[in-house]
């Protein structure tokens, strides 16, 4: 694999832990605001789970952005060498 490979599949894949990550942390804020009472506490909870739905829609936009690298980087790859396929 080249090193351009290596670092679009290192980026990507860095992506998706991130947004498995925080898919992960916004599961437990929406448990704790099911079982938060109403008052501060439940203001501070959906605050969090705003903050944590932009987050979680920034990295799925950079996640998105890695992997259409990845399918320009093989299909530049392709039209390159055209009897040969590239392997990620």
């Amino acid at each position: 694999m080249s090193t351009r490979a290596d670092s679009l599949w290192g980026d990507f894949h860095q992506a998706t832990l991130d947004t498995q990550t925080c898919r992960a942390q916004l599961r437990a804020l929406h448990r704790l605001r099911s079982d938060a009472r109403a008052g501060s506490d439940m203001l501070d909870v959906e605050r969090l789970l705003a903050a944590k739905r932009v987050e979680l829609d920034m990295l799925e936009a950079v996640r998105n952005r890695s992997f259409a690298e990845i399918i320009d980087f093989l299909a530049g790859e392709c039209d390159r060498h055209p009897q040969r396929t590239p392997s990620l």
